[in-house]
């Protein structure tokens, strides 16, 4: 998390180039005060009154992103439906975070657009970490199974994105 005193506070949420996104925070924006833990629980948010913003990502991608490291042991729908080691992503999922945002940025947007929303502009976002997210792993099982457990993220990025087609085809 961070706060920008007097502005907003952004919560970074899983595989959306969160460490990106606070490098440059960190790089740009010298009031910034980052706190020890780099996914805070949105129940740690301090009341004070700031708008707080998150980044959303495509729940498919996301899920393939988490995936990759485990890709050679299980399929898709084994992961997400099973225990395996690595399935922590799950734990973080946007419900936890929805009652506490007053507005997302949409992953699939950029990062850049973050800071040019929050009239920060010229920043720029370095080096991204990239995890594979091969698409054809996306079978009818696959999206059956994130569908299910990650029912609740889905909806949200559908209203968020406003429109079917921004999700993984």
């Amino acid at each position: 998390m961070i706060i920008v005193p007097g502005r907003f506070i952004y919560l970074f949420t899983p595989r959306t180039a969160s460490r990106a996104t606070e490098r440059a925070f960190l790089e740009h924006v010298p009031e910034a005060l980052i706190s020890n833990k780099h996914h805070d629980h949105p129940r740690d948010i301090p009341n004070i009154g700031l708008p707080v913003y998150a980044t959303i990502r495509d729940p498919y991608e996301q899920a393939l992103s988490w995936y990759w490291v485990y890709r050679n042991r299980y399929s898709v729908s084994q992961w997400v439906h099973k225990s395996p080691p690595g399935r922590r992503w799950i734990q973080k999922r946007m419900n936890e975070y929805d009652e506490y945002v007053d507005a997302y940025f949409v992953y699939e947007d950029g990062i850049e657009r973050i800071f040019k929303t929050l009239a920060l502009p010229g920043v720029k976002v370095g080096k991204v970490g990239v995890s594979g997210t091969d698409k054809s792993l996306l079978d009818e099982e696959a999206r059956a199974a994130i569908d299910d457990v990650l029912e609740y993220d889905v909806k949200l990025y559908k209203r968020i994105c406003g429109a079917r087609d921004r999700l993984t085809q």
